[in-house]
C-alpha cells in the first residue's frame, strides 16, 4: 500500500517496533529462529541471539484475542508481560535487554 497514508497511531506502532529491535540487536545479531506457531488464524516466530537477547513477533487473524503462556518477554509497545494479541493483529515482544 501507500505509506504516505499510514495512520499516525500506525507510524507510531512502527516506530517502537523499529526502536526495540534497534535496541535488541544493537550488541549483535539475532542468529536463531524458533517457531512459535504455525496455524491458519495464528502464527509466531522468535528470533533470538546465543545471550538471552531476542524478539517474539506474533499474528493474529482472528476473531478472538490470542494469549499465550511466554515468561520473560516484554510488549514491546507498553512494557507489559502479558503476552496477548488482539484479534486481527500484531504484537511484538522483546527479551533479554
Amino acid at each position: 500500500g501507500d505509506l504516505r497514508k499510514l495512520t499516525p497511531e500506525i507510524k507510531e506502532r512502527i516506530k517502537k517496533y523499529s526502536s526495540a529491535f534497534k535496541q535488541i540487536t544493537s550488541t549483535g545479531p539475532l542468529t536463531k529462529f524458533e517457531v512459535v506457531c504455525d496455524l491458519l488464524e495464528k502464527d509466531g516466530f522468535i528470533r533470538k541471539s546465543d545471550d538471552g537477547r531476542a524478539i517474539c513477533c506474533l499474528f493474529n487473524r482472528g476473531d478472538k484475542p490470542w494469549l499465550l503462556d511466554m515468561s520473560g518477554f516484554v510488549n514491546a509497545e507498553n512494557g507489559s508481560k502479558i503476552i496477548e494479541v488482539a484479534p486481527n493483529d500484531c504484537a511484538m515482544y522483546i527479551s533479554g535487554i
